[in-house]
């Protein structure tokens, strides 16, 4: 781990201002002149090649390189590299050296006196004889193509972008499973021009805070500038993970409050740099019943597409998100974020398995409030159950869902998300989303596309009592229309129950008067109390959106 110490008294760290501090230091980044470009971690069954573990390496330099005294870190064990020399752009095998003879056939091949790979994934670090980091890679099983595990190498896609993860990984397209001492089969140009983006960050304690960021990051110090107006930063380091920042502050957080962090640069390992990127931190509340609702959720997505479940905090502070997890009403919880995840004061964050996927399907999407996470319940098609609970295990909010509830317009179903109406304790119905908004309205809410204006609700009778005195025996409801639709009106208790309903789908042209009688829909008599007229009115471009109080005497 490298550290940059600078004095405490200082507020803002830029880095390059003191980058005669750096000078002296042995940068970690690797320097890439040998290259691990192929992985064989799991041999069997054969499609091919022989049944035997190894990595291939790659002259990346002008130079011919000797690798005697090199090591190779890998498991939790680590070998020493006899002599062998590689040319310029050229290929060598790497196996133990019991199985040299069945890997010369297709190339230079070097054995080691000890040697295996895991087959679900680790660290493999290449250092030179004097101990310098000439080139590492995390591998896991998750990078294989689908299909193309088992008997198939994992090859690096662009020799030119070797600090890149997952995304520069796959499967051989090697019909023998890969392609030891030649050209990889799954080689081809990948162009990054995107900086590294905020993933999440935590509390190691003794003021020390971690920033987990999207891609690995370059530890040249003339591309970082952080700075703080309210915190005095101590010291910054970037750890092993390749992928993370640590900051240690000169004091402690104090107990309540959001303090800002600015990366105001910041680059990714290939040097592309990211717009400034401010993070708050802070000892924020985790969610309690009232305070956080699910507010949309897609689980009948189109081809291609992916499910996904939005979060609205309804309270008037930041909530801190770590732990909260997610479940079909079984008993297996997905845990969202196992980091800290701010989401913010009547803010939505929408999650989902495929984030790309997500933004092309529904461009009007806001790219910064949706966070790509590995697994989500499996939703089925046609209906289910979402249950969103707190990290521990207390339900925080349920709905029950079914593609029923789509608006009876929609003939297809396909990519339409339904949306919460109000996150007023009183109700807690969902609709489809307006076409408008492509059907679905990830990470955010367009709150004027369920317009007040140009549709309204008046109660003509405030309180009615029907008692058959033949004064008010009915409340009486004018609805004011600018434009033709479908009129959906419900009377609900003050609990949010639905009682019965006055108007479904019913296609108006102008103003309408309905009435009602204090009965439900079972023909029950309602007890005295208020409720609730709720009127939705569809045209082909708006929602409109209303609701009123009214009160019910004695029968």
């Amino acid at each position: 781990m490298r550290n940059y110490k600078l004095n405490g008294c200082l507020k803002s760290i830029v880095l390059f201002f003191v980058l005669f501090f750096f000078q002296n230091l042995a940068f970690a980044q690797a320097n890439y002149s040998v290259l691990i470009t192929e992985i064989f971690a799991d041999p069997t069954p054969s499609h091919g090649l022989p049944e035997k573990e190894y990595i291939e390496l790659y002259n990346n330099s002008n130079n011919s390189i000797n690798l005697r005294s090199y090591t190779l870190f890998y498991n939790t064990s680590e070998v020493s590299f006899p002599s062998a020399e590689i040319e310029p752009g050229n290929y060598l095998i790497v196996c133990r050296e019991n199985n040299v003879s069945f890997l010369e056939p297709y190339g230079n091949v070097l054995g080691l006196s000890k040697f295996s790979l895991l087959n679900g994934g680790t660290r493999l670090r290449l250092e030179s004889a004097d101990g310098e980091l000439v080139h590492e890679v995390v591998y896991s099983d998750d990078w294989y193509a689908p299909g193309r595990d088992q008997g198939y190498s994992l090859e690096m896609i662009d020799l030119s972008n070797p600090c890149r993860d997952g995304d520069n990984w796959t499967s051989s397209a090697s019909e023998q499973g890969g392609t030891p001492g030649a050209v990889n089969a799954s080689a081809q140009s990948l162009i990054d021009l995107e900086g590294p983006s905020f993933v999440s960050y935590n509390d190691l304690g003794e003021n020390t805070y971690e920033f987990i960021f999207s891609e690995k990051l370059s530890e040249n110090s003339e591309t970082l500038d952080i700075d703080s107006e309210e915190l005095e930063i101590q010291e910054v380091s970037f750890s092993e993970a390749n992928n993370t920042i640590n900051i240690k502050l000169k004091n402690p957080l104090p107990e309540s409050g959001l303090f800002d962090i600015t990366f105001n640069t910041i680059a990714d390992c290939s040097g592309n740099l990211s717009a400034p990127i401010q993070v708050s931190i802070g000892n924020l509340p985790r969610p309690v019943v009232g305070s956080l609702f699910l507010s949309e959720i897609l689980f009948n997505p189109k081809p291609g597409g992916e499910d996904f479940i939005e979060l609205y905090n309804y309270s008037d502070e930041g909530i801190n998100l770590k732990g909260i997890g997610l479940t079909r009403g079984d008993e297996e919880i997905v845990v969202l974020s196992s980091t800290n995840l701010i989401i913010e004061a009547k803010g939505f964050l929408c999650f989902t398995t495929d984030k790309d996927a997500l933004v092309e399907f529904y461009p009007k999407a806001i790219v910064n409030n949706i966070i790509e996470v590995s697994k989500l319940p499996s939703f089925n098609n046609g209906e289910g159950i979402a249950v969103l609970v707190s990290a521990d295990g207390l339900e925080l909010d349920r709905f029950a869902f079914n593609e029923d509830m789509h608006h009876p317009s929609l003939d297809i179903v396909d990519g339409v998300s339904l949306e919460r109406k109000s996150f007023e304790s009183e109700f807690a119905d969902w609709v489809s989303v307006s076409s408008s908004e492509n059907y679905a309205s990830p990470g955010y809410k367009k709150w004027n596309n369920i317009e007040n204006t140009g549709f309204q609700i008046i109660v003509l009778t405030e309180v009615f009592s029907p008692n058959d005195d033949g004064i008010d025996d009915e409340a009486l409801f004018s609805f004011k229309i600018d434009e033709t639709g479908n009129l959906d009106a419900s009377i609900y208790d003050a609990n949010g129950r639905h009682i019965t309903s006055l108007s479904q789908g019913q296609y108006v042209t102008n103003g309408l008067e309905i009435t009602w009688d204090g009965y439900s829909a079972s023909n029950e008599a309602m007890p005295a109390g208020y409720y609730i007229v709720l009127g939705e009115l569809r045209t082909a471009t708006t929602i409109y959106r209303q609701k009123q109080k009214i009160a019910l005497g004695l029968h």
